[in-house]
């Protein structure tokens, strides 16, 4: 790396000015008395503490401490030890800039020599000062799996910094990652339907199951601008916003008391906001997903518990359909058994779930208030008619059901009629005889029917 500096700063040349002020006064005026400067402080490059679980990425900040020094910096050169067992870099992305100092100067640049394992040299550059303690940049690890809990030293080992071509040697404050083990949280966005042309507004519950008390969430959904809009959140204390253009919505929650209110832990799943949506006039037929996109990404799903560790996330999406009742199934199909008659048909689109009927004779009733319901909810386009008479015809039909409503009645079936199976045969003898065997049985007898 190069060491020369240039000084292109205007507030470096005010202080230079300044300096040269004060040699002329002195100059002029020998007889006044001379104050003593006042001690300053030594500067301090300081690590962060931070906590995690097995698996999960942390950011780890590193700063600057002033320490009253009045040392105005434009470089430092930082060295910084890890164990590799627990905590590897991030490819790619192992150290970034922060906010802070690139607001005094877009054009810093942080150099990383990560050619030792378990070592990271980080060589900072600006062309401006920073004058006040302030964050420096961050370091990006991925907790690795399975290592156990507990601390891990993020241990400094060199810490320059620069005011002018001439290093200052700060005091090294080391830092740690703490390694907790991970809650889980199990996100559920609810569904909800309405009917085209309807007025009005649905409602979506999002619900979480937690093992552990969380002390904060960010949730970002996605949605299908063309279909719904956002019209509102319903709970208390938190933040949101949404975009209906490109169809997003964030909600986040913070436990402001600092850990004495956080969401509680619970084996069932608790409400913890709810969207409500209007549903466009011209919206398509079918369903509107509700998803979180990339439920890995903390800047689209995070949730801590009260140690500020990530959980591990799940996510079921939801969505919002706009829902017309589904068709009849085309036909049914019988088949016998033994006091059981198995049904099956063709799937049918947009049904939910299927209602099955029977009718006692060789065809459907004239009166369709005949038919007699012997299954609701089906979820599978197949179901079996049990405790029925052996010898007895029945007919069968089928609804079709979603949120909408039901379908009228399918076609009737043929009428069928359950069989008893035949036992065993019994008495089996076989008698040899010159190159032939004569073999008698009695067969079992069939039950009447």
């Amino acid at each position: 790396m190069n060491d020369s500096y240039v000084n292109r700063s205007g507030l470096r040349g005010k202080f230079s000015a300044i300096l040269a002020l004060v040699l002329v006064l002195v100059l002029l005026l020998p007889a006044l008395p001379k104050a003593s400067a006042a001690p300053s402080g030594t500067p301090s490059v300081r690590v962060g503490t931070v906590a995690g679980a097995p698996g999960t990425y942390i950011d780890v900040p590193v700063f600057f401490d002033s320490n009253s020094s009045d040392l105005y910096v434009y470089r430092s050169d930082i060295a910084i030890n890890y164990d590799p067992n627990v905590l590897e870099p991030v490819a790619g992305d192992e150290a970034a800039i922060s906010g802070l100092v690139r607001a005094i100067d877009s054009n810093a640049l942080l150099l990383v020599d990560k050619a030792t394992t378990g070592s990271l040299k980080l060589r900072l550059t600006l062309t401006g000062f920073i004058e006040d303690s302030s964050e420096l940049f961050t370091l990006r690890f991925k907790i690795k799996e399975g290592v156990p809990a507990g601390d891990s030293s993020l241990t400094v080992v060199q810490g320059q910094l620069y005011e002018d071509v001439n290093p200052v040697s700060a005091d090294l404050v080391s830092g740690r990652v703490t390694v907790s083990p991970s809650g889980n949280a199990a996100i559920e966005i609810g569904s909800a339907s309405i009917k085209p042309g309807e007025d009005g507004i649905v409602s979506v519950p999002v619900k979480a199951k937690l093992d552990k008390e969380v002390a904060s969430y960010g949730i970002r959904i996605k949605s299908d601008p063309d279909a719904i809009s956002y019209d509102g959140i319903v709970e208390q204390g938190f933040m949101s916003n949404y975009d209906n253009t490109d169809g997003w919505l964030i909600v986040s929650w913070l436990d402001l008391t600092g850990g004495d209110s956080p969401i509680p832990a619970s084996q069932d799943a608790q409400t913890l906001f709810t969207i409500k949506f209007a549903v466009e006039d011209d919206a398509t037929i079918g369903d509107h997903a509700l998803t979180i996109e990339t439920p890995n990404d903390v800047r689209e799903l995070t949730f801590t518990y009260v140690h500020a560790v990530e959980m591990n996330n799940t996510v079921a999406n939801g969505k919002v359909s706009v829902v017309v009742p589904p068709a009849a199934p085309a036909l049914v199909t019988a088949t016998p058994g033994d006091g059981k008659i198995g049904l099956t048909w063709p799937v049918v689109p947009m049904a939910e779930a299927y209602k099955v009927y029977l009718y006692e004779g060789e065809a459907g009733p004239d009166d369709v208030n005949d038919w007699v319901e012997i299954a609701g909810g089906v979820s599978t386009n197949a179901y079996t008619a049990e405790g029925l008479a052996n010898g007895t015809s029945y007919v069968f039909a089928v609804k079709s059901v979603n949120l909408s409503g039901a379908s009228g009645l399918s076609p009737a079936s043929e009428a069928v009629a359950p069989v008893s199976v035949p036992g065993a045969p019994t008495n089996f003898n076989a008698t040899p005889g010159s190159g032939t065997e004569v073999i008698s049985l009695a067969m079992a007898a069939v039950r009447a029917v």
